[in-house]
C-alpha cells in the first residue's frame, strides 16, 4: 500500500519533475519483488531515474538499467563478484561492463571517484587532505550535488567535481547532509579529473 501510495505521488508529480532520485536501504521486510515492481511501474512513467542503493535492492536496480547507478567500492565489488584494490582494477572492471548505466559511479571514499559514461572513465580526486569529521550523508551529498550539475547542464567533469566537493564538505564537520559553502569551495578547488576512453 505505501509503494502504491508512493507511486502515485510519484505519477501525479509529471509535470514537475526531471528525474526521479531513490537513494538509500530499502525498509527492513520489504520483498526485493516489490521493489523490482515499483521500479518497472516508475519507468512506464518515462523520466530518468536514479538510484543509490545497496545489497539485493542494488542488483536489482543494475538488472533495471536506471539512468545512473551510484555504489561505494564494496557495493561494487559484490555486484561484479570481483575482489579489486587498485583504482587500475575498478577501471578494468568498469570498462568491461557492457551494459552500463549511463552513469556509472563508483564512489571510493578518501580515493575519490570513478565515473563511466558513455566512452570515457573519468576519475576524480582531490590534491589535498582535509580534516574528516563524520563521513554520514556524504554519499547523499555527493549524489545530489551530481544530479544539480546534470539538472544545470554542466558539463561531465565540471558535474563530478561538483559532487565530490559536496562529499568532502559533508564530512568535515558532524551535522549530517549540510555542506559549508566555504568548505564546497574549499575541496572544488582542489579536485583533478582525469579521463580515459573505454
Amino acid at each position: 500500500q505505501a509503494l502504491n501510495a508512493l507511486y502515485e505521488q510519484c505519477a501525479a508529480s509529471i509535470p514537475d519533475t526531471t528525474y526521479f532520485v531513490l537513494s538509500g536501504s530499502l525498509p527492513q521486510g520489504m520483498p526485493i519483488e516489490a521493489y523490482e515492481q515499483f521500479l518497472h511501474r516508475l519507468k512506464s512513467l518515462n523520466k530518468p531515474i536514479i538510484l543509490d542503493t545497496s545489497n539485493e535492492a542494488l542488483r536489482a536496480a543494475y538488472a533495471f538499467q536506471p539512468m545512473l547507478l551510484k555504489p561505494n567500492e564494496q557495493e561494487f565489488q559484490q555486484l561484479t563478484n570481483l575482489s579489486l584494490s587498485s583504482i587500475e582494477e575498478y577501471k578494468a572492471a568498469m570498462r568491461s561492463i557492457k551494459k552500463a548505466p549511463l552513469y556509472l559511479i563508483v564512489s571510493l571514499g578518501s580515493a575519490g571517484a570513478l565515473l563511466k559514461h558513455e566512452q570515457t572513465i573519468f576519475y576524480a580526486q582531490t590534491t589535498q587532505q582535509f580534516n574528516i569529521v563524520n563521513t554520514v550523508g556524504s554519499g547523499d551529498s555527493f549524489l545530489a550535488a551530481f544530479v544539480a550539475g546534470l539538472y544545470t547542464a554542466q558539463s561531465t567533469t565540471t558535474t563530478l567535481k561538483m559532487a565530490m566537493a559536496a562529499g568532502v564538505a559533508n564530512a568535515r564537520h558532524m551535522a549530517i547532509a549540510e555542506i559549508d559553502l566555504q568548505h564546497y569551495n574549499e575541496a572544488l578547488s582542489t579536485i583533478v579529473v582525469t579521463e580515459e576512453e573505454v
